[in-house]
């Protein structure tokens, strides 16, 4: 029976980012016919998104948008809709980062999966939770 399934192995590799640690089991209308995988929950919600859209599904292995290619090596400051400012300070150049939140709510090493303007950002964090915030208004290098 074709579906999403709920689990939790901290070894597995999501099949689109390839971050470990899936969440879900899916082998529905998320994926080509007669093909499964393993996503974590950003890329089921990605998937999920165009689904609702009626938009054809994914081939595995899309890769998430991240953070904007001219922003890649900077330390960003992010507004977000309800007025709170974002720092995302550079790790090493890679879409890893440490957050911090109006100078309190802080992620260290936090994967960001989605920053994008118009949409909440969207963190892994190393735990293999995840963070969603208000929508994006603006972002610049700092």
């Amino acid at each position: 029976m074709a579906g999403t399934r709920v689990g939790d192995s901290r070894k597995a590799v999501c099949d689109d980012c390839g971050e470990k640690g899936f969440t879900f089991f899916h082998d529905g209308h998320l994926v080509p016919e007669g093909v499964s995988g393993h996503f974590c929950s950003f890329c089921l919600l990605v998937r999920g998104e165009r689904a609702l859209k009626g938009q054809a599904p994914l081939p595995l292995g899309v890769k998430p948008p991240g953070i904007p290619e001219e922003l890649r090596d900077k330390a960003i400051k992010v507004t977000i809709k309800d007025g709170s400012v974002c720092t995302l300070s550079s790790v090493d150049g890679s879409d890893r980062r440490d957050v911090s939140y109006n100078g309190g709510l802080s992620f260290r090493g936090a994967k960001v999966m989605d920053l994008s303007v118009g949409r909440g950002f969207f963190l892994k964090l190393p735990d293999n939770s995840t963070f969603l915030s208000s929508p994006v208004v603006s972002m610049e290098a700092i």
